[in-house]
C-alpha cells in the first residue's frame, strides 16, 4: 500500500510537471475564453456516449465471464466503472487487480478464476490499432515522426499481447512449466501455494481455446465501443464548433485511447494534453495549438466529473470504498 502512495505521488509530480511545460506553448486565456464557446447540448449527448462505451466494453467482459460463472450484466458495468475510476486514480491499472477482488465478494468467485477474463478483456482493446492502420490510407494526412513512433510501440505491444495470449491458451502445460522455472528464487514452502494458484490462473487462460465462437462477438462489441469513444469526442469537438470530421476524430482518439497502454500520470494529469497536442497538432497540423488544448482540458475536466461520479456510485452499489480496495492490495 506504501508503495502505491509513493509511486501515485511521483506520478502525480511527473503530472504536474507535464502541464506546467505544456502552459508554455499555450496562451492559457484564450484557452479558458474558449470555454465560454461551448454549446451544452453535445455535451450532454457526448457524456451519454461515453458512458455507453464502457457499457459495451462490461457486456465483453461479462461474454468472457459467463463461459463459466454467471454475472449479471449491471453487475459487470458496476465492476467496470469502479475498477476504471481506480484506474483514473492509480495509473498502475490497479483497477484491473481490483476488479476480481469485487468479484469474489460479490459473486463469490475466486480471484485467480476470474483475473484471466479480466487480462483477455483488455487485450481486446488493443484491437483498435486495426481500426487506426486500416484508415490510415483514407486520410489526407502526412503522418509524423513523433505519430508513426507511437504507432510502432503500440503495434508491438499488441504483438506480445496477442503472443502471449496465444501460448497461455494453446500451450498452457508449456507455459506452466515455464513459469514454474522462472519461479525459481521463491522459498519452496510458498512455491507449491503460489504455483497452484498460477496454474488455476494459466487454466483461466484457455477459456478462448475453449470457446473460439465467442471471438466474435467479443471483436464486434470491441469496434462498438470504438466507434462510441470516437462519437463522445467527436460531439465534444462539435461543442466548440469544430467539424474536422468523424472519420478524423475516430484515427486520433483511438490513438489517445491505445495510449493509455503505456506509463500514464495519475488521472492522465499532463499526459492526455501532451498526447492531444502530440496527434492533432503535431502529428494531423489540423488544429492551432490554442483550440487543441482549450478541447483536450474541457474533455479532460469532463470525464473527471463522469468517471469519479459513476465511479463512486459503482463503488457504493459494489460496497466498498477506495481506501478499502487499496488495503486490499497489500
Amino acid at each position: 500500500m506504501r508503495k502505491t502512495y509513493i509511486s501515485a505521488f511521483i506520478g502525480l509530480l511527473v503530472g504536474i510537471g507535464l502541464i506546467f511545460v505544456w502552459l508554455q506553448f499555450v496562451d492559457f486565456s484564450e484557452v479558458t475564453s474558449l470555454f465560454s464557446t461551448v454549446t451544452w447540448k453535445y455535451v450532454i449527448y457526448s457524456g451519454i456516449f461515453y458512458l455507453l462505451a464502457y457499457f459495451i466494453r462490461s457486456l465483453r467482459w461479462n461474454l468472457l465471464l459467463r463461459i463459466r460463472h454467471k454475472v449479471s450484466i449491471v453487475s459487470t458495468y458496476m465492476y467496470c466503472l469502479a475498477g476504471n475510476l481506480i484506474n483514473y486514480l492509480i495509473p498502475i491499472r490497479a483497477g484491473e487487480v481490483a476488479k476480481p477482488f469485487l468479484l469474489k465478494k460479490r459473486e463469490g468467485i475466486a480471484v485467480t478464476e476470474s483475473f484471466p477474463s479480466v487480462i483477455i478483456d483488455k487485450f481486446f482493446d488493443t484491437i483498435g490499432i486495426f481500426v487506426v492502420l486500416v484508415l490510415i490510407p483514407f486520410l489526407s494526412i502526412e503522418l509524423s515522426k513523433a505519430l508513426v513512433i507511437l504507432l510502432v510501440i503500440l503495434i508491438a505491444l499488441f504483438a506480445l499481447g496477442l503472443l502471449t495470449l496465444v501460448l497461455l491458451s494453446l500451450k498452457p502445460n508449456e507455459m506452466t512449466k515455464f513459469l514454474y522455472k522462472v519461479m525459481f528464487f521463491i522459498p519452496s514452502k510458498f512455491k507449491d501455494k503460489v504455483m497452484a494458484s498460477l496454474g488455476r490462473f494459466v487454466e483461466g487462460m484457455t477459456v478462448l481455446a475453449d470457446n473460439k465462437l465467442s471471438i466474435i462477438p467479443l471483436i464486434l462489441l470491441t469496434l462498438v465501443g470504438v466507434l462510441c469513444d470516437a462519437v463522445y469526442f467527436y460531439l465534444i469537438f462539435l461543442a466548440f464548433g469544430i467539424n474536422i470530421g468523424f472519420t478524423m476524430v475516430l484515427f486520433g482518439y483511438t490513438l489517445i485511447n491505445l495510449s493509455y497502454a503505456l506509463p500514464q500520470t495519475p488521472a492522465q494529469i499532463g499526459t492526455n494534453e501532451w498526447m492531444m497536442s502530440l496527434i492533432f497538432y503535431a502529428g494531423f497540423g489540423i488544429l492551432d495549438m490554442n483550440v487543441a488544448a482549450a478541447i483536450m482540458a474541457f474533455a479532460h475536466i469532463y470525464t473527471a466529473i463522469i468517471l469519479i461520479t459513476s465511479g463512486s456510485i459503482a463503488l457504493g452499489y459494489t460496497g466498498n470504498g477506495l481506501l478499502e480496495i487499496f488495503k486490499r492490495r497489500r
